[in-house]
């Protein structure tokens, strides 16, 4: 029999949840066991809660287990992927009826292994607030355009940077983090 010595809550902005929480975290506290709750704004959010749970992971270690009960299936995914590498199968109930789901990590979401790789990219975004292409080219030399180019897009396409702007003649594109993109920075997953 496993002793579990702390238990970590996710949840969202929801007084109710949060209420829950706090109840849980009381009761544990009886049988001394260490708890922690995190807020993650929005449960429908797959990268706040994947970065969350990897931020979780590296501090410390794999869960045990992961107790999910009355949860979106977002999140359930997002726990998931965020602690394993392979297949995700979940349970899905929806109108035509029900069924299991068998989803494939590496072809949903092929990026998030190679975000850790880009974000000093976010983090020189943040201190320059936003920045134009040739910018970020000449501090990241000798890293080619190209390979800039395809870490830029990545990042777009994630939600961690938006851009503005044509990118040809005055209207010179620029980059800026978005509040996502904040947020997985302040994870401190480098």
């Amino acid at each position: 029999m496993k002793v579990v010595r702390k238990v970590v809550m996710l949840t969202d902005n929801d007084p109710e949840a949060i209420k829950t929480a706090k109840m849980a975290s009381d009761e544990l506290a009886k049988y001394g066991v260490n708890s922690n709750t995190i807020q993650v704004g929005d449960m429908f959010n797959f990268q706040r809660i994947f970065f969350t749970a990897r931020r979780i992971s590296r501090n410390d270690g794999n869960p045990e287990w992961i107790n999910i009960t009355a949860g979106p299936g977002i999140a359930i995914a997002a726990l998931i992927t965020a602690f394993n590498d392979s297949n995700l199968i979940y349970f899905k109930e929806n109108d035509p009826g029900r069924g299991v789901i068998v989803i494939n990590i590496k072809e949903v979401i092929p990026g998030f292994k190679k975000i850790t790789e880009l974000l000093p990219v976010i983090d020189y975004a943040l201190k320059k607030k936003s920045f134009e292409f040739d910018e970020l080219a000449s501090q990241f030399k000798p890293v080619s355009k190209a390979t800039l180019s395809r870490r830029l897009s990545l990042l777009r396409r994630a939600g961690f940077i938006e851009s503005i702007g044509a990118g040809r003649g005055r209207k010179r594109k620029r980059y800026f983090v978005t509040d996502l993109g904040e947020y997985i920075s302040a994870t401190e997953l480098l």
